[in-house]
C-alpha cells in the first residue's frame, strides 16, 4: 500500500500521528443557488414597503399618499406624466374576468393573471387580458395550436 505524501512527510519528520496534523477543514456539500426572486412589481413594492418600514408609515399619513409619492417619483424617472406611466402599468382583474366568464377554470384564469403582470413579452404578443386568457383557456383544452404547426 502507498503511502500518501503526508504520511511520508510526518515519517521524516519523526512525526508519529500524521492524521494529527492533516487539515481539519472538510469542504462543505455543494448546495444548488436558490432560485433568483422574481422582481416585485411597483404596486407590491410599495405594500411590501409599507408594511415592513415603519418610517415610511410615521411620515405618509396613509398608504394612498405613500403611493401617488411612488407612482410620481416612477414616473418622473421613466421621464413620463403620471397618467402615461400608469398606462403602462399592467393592472389585471382575474376576478373581473372570471364574473364575465363564469365557464372559466379559475387556476387558468389567476396563473394568466400572474403571467400577464410579469411578462411584458406575453403583453406585447397578445395587445389585452382577455385575449390573453381566452387562448390560454382554449390552449388548456386542446384548442389552439401555434401558427405554423
Amino acid at each position: 500500500m502507498a503511502k500518501s505524501m503526508l504520511a511520508v512527510i510526518a515519517e521524516a519528520a519523526g512525526l508519529n500521528e500524521p492524521q494529527r496534523y492533516a487539515p481539519a477543514f472538510r469542504a462543505a456539500p455543494i448546495q444548488p443557488a436558490p432560485p433568483p426572486a422574481r422582481e416585485l412589481s411597483l404596486p407590491e413594492q410599495i405594500v411590501q414597503t409599507w408594511k415592513t418600514d415603519a418610517a415610511i408609515r410615521a411620515e405618509f399619513r396613509d398608504l394612498s399618499t405613500y403611493a401617488a409619492w411612488r407612482t410620481g417619483n416612477a414616473a418622473k424617472a421613466a421621464g413620463l406624466s403620471v397618467v402615461q406611466f400608469k398606462a403602462q402599468l399592467p393592472d389585471v382583474n382575474a376576478d373581473a374576468y372570471l364574473a364575465k366568464h363564469p365557464q372559466a377554470d379559475p387556476a387558468i384564469v389567476r396563473k394568466c393573471a400572474e403571467t400577464w403582470r410579469l411578462s411584458p413579452d406575453i403583453r406585447g404578443e397578445f395587445q389585452t387580458f382577455e385575449v390573453f386568457a381566452a387562448y390560454s383557456r382554449a390552449n388548456a383544452r386542446g384548442n389552439a395550436r401555434a401558427f405554423g404547426e
